[in-house]
């Protein structure tokens, strides 16, 4: 995908995929929303969809879906392009058949047929579920105490995908087909970090995650099932603003983000407000994008 490609896929698709709603339309073109990069209850961001661009009022940024995408990941114009064709495609396990995945659909309009809606959460049993677990190198008992299976649908089709839990009762979703090698990721409810505290109270160390499969490698790589130390997953670096107050209150931190720009700029942020940040990217994962990745890896 190239930029010019890239400009034709919608910040209101994307802004859909990431399950937010048009608040109100206005007769000039514009539809407000929530903004997705902060926490409001004033609609502040306003689209333009026929001319697919935005501008966000709060911060004064503006532009089309390139500014967009790296406004709301933190990341550069290049890497912008690759989250775009994720977001203009998505895969999901099917109930149906549990090893194989829908098609990717292409990049239309999203109408409310299209809404995710979840049916269950429960206990992770679907063995397509169970085996990319294993492929990631995650051993099980350590996934089934944080993770749970998420059934849902959308229309009429139903599928099920793995379900991490935040703070705000809002769900991770994440799934994999192996027969045609593509992932499904996307959020149920609000985006926001994951706090998982530690066991030893005393330690005055807190370890930051990009994702959850970060996390569970961490767990897996040092043989624990449950963390001494405080453990926040953000879910996405976009909410690294919300944990900045709380961290000053440790000693030392750590953290575990991607080997990309996005990654690398949300640990400069993180290390110019708290010195003693450690980037444990470069220490244990250097020459793979992510921890998990490096787990698989060593098997």
């Amino acid at each position: 995908m190239n930029f010019k490609e890239a400009k034709k896929i919608k910040i209101t698709d994307i802004l859909s995929e990431l399950n937010y709603s048009p608040r109100r339309n206005y007769s000039n073109g514009n539809t407000s929303y929530l903004s997705p990069f902060r926490d409001e209850k004033t609609p502040s961001l306003f689209v333009h969809d026929e001319k697919n661009i935005f501008y966000d009022f709060s911060s004064g940024k503006g532009g089309s879906v390139i500014e967009f995408v790296c406004n709301l990941y933190h990341i550069l114009p290049v890497d912008a392009l690759l989250k775009i064709e994720k977001f203009s495609l998505s895969v999901s396990l099917s109930v149906p058949d549990k090893q194989s995945a829908l098609p990717f659909r292409s990049n239309k309009a999203i109408d409310n047929t299209d809404k995710l809606e979840v049916l269950r959460i429960d206990v992770i049993i679907e063995q397509a579920l169970i085996h990319y677990i294993i492929r990631r190198g995650i051993n099980i008992t350590i996934a089934k105490t944080y993770l749970q299976e998420c059934h849902y649908k959308r229309g009429t089709n139903q599928f099920y995908s793995l379900a991490f839990a935040n703070d705000v009762n809002g769900y991770e979703l994440n799934s994999h087909s192996f027969r045609t090698n593509k992932s499904f990721k996307s959020c149920h409810g609000r985006k926001y970090q994951t706090t998982i505290p530690g066991t030893d109270k005393s330690l005055n160390v807190a370890h930051v995650f990009e994702g959850f499969f970060d996390f569970l490698s961490y767990l897996q790589h040092t043989s624990q099932t449950k963390p001494k130390e405080i453990c926040i997953i953000l879910n996405s670096v976009a909410m690294l603003s919300n944990i900045t107050g709380l961290l000053m209150t440790y000693s030392l931190i750590k953290v575990y983000f991607d080997n990309d720009a996005a990654g690398e700029h949300a640990y400069n942020t993180l290390s110019n407000s708290h010195p003693n940040t450690i980037n444990q990217a470069k220490l244990i994962y250097p020459g793979f994008k992510d921890y998990n990745l490096w787990l698989i890896s060593r098997k």
